[in-house]
């Protein structure tokens, strides 16, 4: 099994599916999940590319995983993986919801923005969008509200109003026990890196109030990636700056757009759940964990 890893690639199953197989090197002991018989995709996830090598000579994990098309998510709650020998290097966590309580912040933010249109977004509306882009946030209040600006004005709007906010702001609290979450992560010599959807000029002035700024050696906005959340883009693109492999790190998020992203990656995944994304559905991680404290002890025992 030392050089295993001849790639299957957007293989069709039609019957009985697996949702997920990981291999252990040490071992080759598989872990294989049933699904529902619904058309799957089994794909080895280590690039983003349409055909989806994995001929690396020093592979300890291979990740699997298994799309249902309708609804994209097939794994459990929790899963318990088979034990590897791989000692966690990074640790990659979103932001706004993850570790920054800075979630009523933005919801505060659109409002200020709306109500130069005699509109506004109520909050059962907003939980909707955790985990969106700020971008499509914005397309969607365009059109619900046929305001006379566009996406992109009221993006730059919205983007503006958050910097402000946050500079006239006492504190931007951090969410419950994610300082010693990352106090945790660091006494265990992990690299820090943050990666978020929001754009920079919004990001780095709640890390600075934070006061947390220096903790990270890599922080990825929207500005890096092209693509989105759910796409993998952004964790990649961090990877590749901390020099990383993917199964060396952990990524821990509060949406399910935001673990889609990190599971496909191939990273270990953490949902934390919050008010606003409590009732998505977070099948695409490995572990649910009720804060960032529990989701890092998880991690660091790997």
């Amino acid at each position: 099994m030392k050089h295993f890893v001849h790639a299957l690639s957007r293989i069709k199953y039609t019957k009985a599916s697996i949702a997920c197989t990981v291999l252990s090197r040490a071992n080759a002991k598989w872990l294989v999940l049933a699904s529902k018989s619904k058309p799957f995709y089994f794909l080895f996830l280590h690039s983003i590319h349409l055909y989806l090598p994995l001929a690396r000579t020093h592979c300890d994990v291979a990740h699997a995983h298994c799309f249902n098309r309708a609804s994209k998510a097939c794994l459990p709650q929790r899963v318990k993986l088979a034990k590897t020998s791989i000692m966690l290097k990074g640790a990659l966590l979103d932001l706004d919801g993850t570790l920054m309580d800075s979630m009523p912040f933005h919801f505060r933010a659109w409002n200020v923005c709306l109500e130069e249109f005699g509109k506004s977004m109520p909050e059962e509306e907003y939980r909707n969008f955790a985990g969106f882009p700020s971008l499509l946030i914005a397309e969607h209040l365009v059109k619900k509200n046929s305001l006379a600006i566009t996406l992109e004005e009221l993006f730059q709007k919205k983007k503006n109003m958050m910097a402000e906010i946050i500079n006239k702001a006492d504190e931007v609290p951090l969410m419950g026990s994610a300082l010693e979450a990352l106090d945790l992560l660091q006494k265990n010599r992990l690299k820090l890196a943050i990666v978020t959807g929001s754009p920079r000029k919004e990001t780095m002035p709640i890390l600075k109030k934070a006061g947390i700024s220096e903790r990270f050696g890599c922080i990825v906005t929207c500005e890096d990636a092209k693509s989105p959340k759910p796409s993998p883009e952004c964790y990649l693109f961090c990877l590749e700056k901390m020099k990383l492999e993917a199964q060396e790190c952990a990524a821990f998020e509060d949406s399910n757009k935001g673990t889609e992203s990190a599971r496909s990656a191939g990273l270990w995944t953490f949902a934390i759940p919050n008010k606003y994304s409590r009732n998505q559905d977070f099948s695409s991680a490995h572990y649910v964990c009720k804060d960032l404290l529990e989701a890092a002890g998880i991690a660091l025992k790997l």
